[in-house]
C-alpha cells in the first residue's frame, strides 16, 4: 500500500466517521501522513463530517510543507463550515506568499463573500476576476451566481442585464 491507495480507501470511506478515524490513526502510524494526497483526504473528510477542529488539526500540523492544494482545501472547509472571514484570511495569506490561484480557490472566495452577505465585497472582487480574466470559468459563475442570488435579493441580478453584470 501506498499514500495514494490510502487517500483512495479514505475518499470511498468518507461518511462512515469511525473508519475515517481508523484510518487516520492507520496513516499516522505507518507513516503515510507524509503524502500530501493523505492529508488532503482526511483534511476534507473531516470537514465533510462536521469535524472541524479535526480539520484544524490536520492543516496546522502540515506546517511548512503546505501547497496550494492544502490552502484550498482549508478554504473550502472554512467556507463549509460558514466561517467567511477566516476563509478570506485565508486567501489573503495564499496571494501573500506568492501562490498560485486557480478557479477552484476563487469559487471558493466568492462563497466567503455569500456567508457574510457581503455583496459590496463580492462585487469588488468579481471586478478583480474580471481583470483577471477567471470570470468566464464555469465554478467561477457558479459562485458569482450564487453571491448574487443569496446576498442581493434573488436571481435576477444574476443576468446579464443587470446592474451588477461587469462587461470587459
Amino acid at each position: 500500500m501506498d499514500g495514494y491507495t490510502l487517500s483512495g480507501i479514505i475518499t470511498s470511506t468518507c461518511n462512515k466517521v469511525c473508519l475515517l478515524k481508523q484510518l487516520h490513526c492507520f496513516a499516522v502510524c505507518g507513516g503515510f501522513d507524509s503524502y500530501t494526497s493523505v492529508n488532503n483526504s482526511l483534511l476534507m473528510y473531516y470537514s465533510k463530517s462536521g469535524f472541524f477542529d479535526e480539520t484544524k488539526i490536520i492543516f496546522s500540523e502540515i506546517g511548512d510543507v503546505r501547497d496550494e492544494v492544502y490552502w484550498n482545501s482549508m478554504i473550502v472547509a472554512y467556507r463549509r463550515h460558514r466561517k467567511g472571514l477566516e476563509a478570506l484570511s485565508l486567501y489573503q495569506g495564499i496571494v501573500r506568499m506568492g501562490f498560485d490561484v486557480d478557479m477552484y480557490t476563487l469559487a471558493s472566495v466568492l462563497t466567503a463573500f455569500t456567508c457574510l452577505e457581503d455583496i459590496i465585497g463580492g462585487l469588488q472582487f468579481h471586478a478583480k476576476l474580471i481583470k483577471s480574466g477567471f470570470y468566464q470559468n464555469s465554478h467561477v459563475e457558479s459562485g458569482l451566481i450564487d453571491l448574487y442570488a443569496k446576498c442581493n435579493g434573488g436571481m435576477r441580478d444574476c443576468s446579464k442585464d443587470s446592474k451588477f453584470a461587469f462587461e470587459l
